[in-house]
């Protein structure tokens, strides 16, 4: 009776660790992620059966704002996520003591600045409003398009790519900046009107049927530019295979090509 249930015991355990064995595979071949909805659900839309056909299954969670991402992948309800730059990555991590980290930058969305009143930057009257978003890592990226043309000056050793509006030491237009608001909300208020030049993400841009190539007074250059967008895991978790998988197809020439072809400049590969 004894061996009975010493054998039933051994069948019982084995059928448990099996099943545990299973589900871990399981979760294994399983990547949710995280995005925006346009590019980056988007682009994952044509990763998925790529990575089917390598054996992963692939989740595509859609979130449209900047803060919810990172809070998701650092409680570990995430595998990843795609929706961000390495400055503001940066800046989240120091502000909110995220364990996050990149595993490889996929494509750039030039920013690009947006009016109905006027056709160039240095059209812009004096005392012109733009408004941008209230993401504190982007204000440099802001700046820039106005260093570029002409219109302020930064403190003295200063980049760009570093600047604060707190950095401005010439300003010729006076030129307003107003970063009160959520980046999801300019293109409602490029469309109402209410300023004179918005400053919008291209993700949010193109959500709104809107061009950066075309529709745009001003777009930035994609060469030698600090913003590719990557896909963000937590620590430990870039070198995990399906990780690794996630980001070859993502970096691979059919999403290049596709990007290339499907968003027609306003979104370009990194390089």
């Amino acid at each position: 009776m004894k061996k009975i249930l010493s054998l039933v015991s051994v069948v019982v355990l084995a059928l448990i660790l099996a099943a545990c064995g299973n589900g871990g595979d399981e979760k294994d071949k399983t990547i949710t992620v995280g995005a925006s909805p346009a590019p980056h659900a988007e682009i994952l839309e044509k990763a998925k059966p790529i990575l089917e056909d390598k054996g992963y299954e692939l989740k595509i969670k859609t979130i449209n704002d900047y803060t919810t991402p990172n809070k998701l992948l650092n409680k570990g309800e995430l595998d990843a996520n795609f929706f961000q730059h390495t400055p503001y990555l940066d800046t989240e991590k120091k502000d909110k003591g995220y364990k996050i980290e990149s595993a490889g930058n996929v494509h750039l969305e030039p920013m690009a600045v947006y009016s109905k009143k006027y056709k160039s930057l240095k059209e812009l009257p004096k005392g012109a409003t733009v408004y941008v978003s209230s993401n504190p890592a982007e204000e440099g990226r802001f700046l820039k398009f106005f260093v570029d043309a002409g219109l302020i000056k930064l403190k003295d050793g200063v980049k760009p790519e570093d600047a604060k509006f707190d950095d401005i030491v010439e300003n010729k237009k006076d030129i307003k900046f107003n970063n009160k608001q959520s980046a999801e909300y300019l293109p409602k208020i490029y469309q109402n009107e209410d300023a004179d030049a918005v400053i919008i993400n291209s993700n949010f841009a193109i959500d709104q049927d809107l061009s950066p190539k075309d529709d745009s007074i001003a777009i930035e250059k994609a060469k030698n530019n600090p913003y590719a967008n990557l896909v963000a895991v937590k620590e430990g978790h870039k070198d995990d295979e399906k990780v690794k998988a996630l980001v070859d197809v993502l970096q691979s020439k059919e999403i290049k090509d596709y990007i290339e072809k499907e968003y027609n400049g306003a979104v370009v590969p990194a390089e």
